[in-house]
């Protein structure tokens, strides 16, 4: 299911992304995920360029949200930002998003199958993440053929240890790879439905990320 610019801007700090590190979203889709690094590299806020909600209650007071709004954070530098899909139409619509948002030169999309990622040649390290179909509303492989056990294996065998992979499923889930560490870092409700992120890397290496966990927060739309 989409997500909100909200929740997938906590999905990248709880997986341990930050401004300047390389992101890959496997499962693309309109480009939320690499749309919101982009902006936060810019030091945005997520939704910064719609107004809150709040500023239009009855009582709402304009010093009080000027002193508690979040403020811009400082630029970053510039890390390699990749989304990949296998719908070319789906891509244009990525592009138009990131255009919109301002962020059009800081973020590549491009069509490619799951089973062909990789990271850019000389990256080292780096974040890798997937919201892919739950299923209800388009079609999946399942079992040794689903596009999660595609993303474990090629993870594990083309990916140096220094990076992390994020996948979205729905909650009950169950992903392993022997080659991978793996916990759950998060568990909430998108559109609807109970889903999870499961957090991979190289066995070694610490699998949890240090961020606070995402409870629960609503993401129906």
């Amino acid at each position: 299911a989409p997500l909100r610019e909200t929740t997938a801007s906590a999905l990248l700090r709880i997986l341990g992304w930050t401004p300047g590190d390389a992101l890959i979203d496997a499962t693309c889709g309109s480009g939320t995920f690499c749309i919101e690094a982009a902006v936060s590299a810019l030091g945005a806020s997520p939704r910064s360029e719609f107004p809150y909600s709040v500023t239009h209650w009855a009582n709402f007071d304009p010093d009080l949200f000027a002193e508690t709004a979040p403020s811009p954070s400082p630029l970053s530098p510039a890390g390699t930002i990749l989304g990949f899909d296998i719908d070319a139409d789906i891509l244009e619509s990525a592009r138009a998003n990131a255009t919109s948002a301002g962020v059009d030169a800081r973020v590549s999309f491009s069509r490619r199958d799951a089973s062909e990622l990789a990271p850019p040649a000389g990256v080292s390290t780096g974040f890798v993440i997937a919201n892919p179909p739950y299923g209800s509303r388009l079609p999946r492989a399942t079992g040794s053929n689903s596009i999660e056990s595609t993303l474990l294996a090629r993870f594990a065998s083309s990916f140096p240890a220094g990076w992390r992979l994020g996948i979205l499923t729905l909650k009950g889930f169950s992903l392993e790879h022997p080659d991978l560490e793996g916990s759950i870092a998060a568990t909430f409700r998108n559109g609807g439905k109970p889903v999870c992120l499961h957090v991979f890397t190289h066995r070694g290496m610490e699998s949890t990320p240090d961020d606070d966990k995402l409870t629960e927060p609503s993401s129906d739309s």
